[in-house]
């Protein structure tokens, strides 16, 4: 049987999960989603090793480690996720993202190439 990665580049198979160690065993590509908006899309490994979106670090950074030392609680994404039927105007992640700034609350940022192959959405990448 083949892995989704040996499968031939014409084929295309859309896996929707929040197991990150899925998608880093399966997957060639990952569009991380938040809020009904995707906020970051890249190469797995790329995305795996520099994560640009605060949702797409946080989420990295709550998958328990079986290397190295382990922490005695895992990393959660502070805040609580807010009614899709309520969404904020701006950054859907902005009541959630450490790293807010003024233009968040404002108004919804585009989503930006900034590195080949690497998409983000966020206000942090558009100045």
């Amino acid at each position: 049987m083949l892995t989704l990665k040996e499968r031939r580049p014409e084929a295309a198979i859309l896996l929707i999960t929040h197991n990150m160690a899925v998608v880093a065993e399966t997957c060639d590509r990952v569009a991380v989603m938040y809020g009904g908006k995707i906020q970051e899309v890249a190469p797995v490994e790329r995305l795996f090793a520099n994560p640009l979106h605060p949702y797409t670090q946080g989420l990295l950074e709550s998958i328990p480690r079986v290397d190295g030392e382990r922490p005695k609680r895992l990393k959660v994404v502070p805040g609580t996720v807010p009614s899709i039927l309520d969404m904020p105007k701006g950054c859907k992640f902005v009541t959630r993202c450490p790293k807010r700034f003024e233009p968040c609350a404002e108004h919804e940022p585009p989503l930006l190439e900034v590195e080949p192959d690497h998409f983000v959405r966020c206000h942090l990448f558009g100045r």
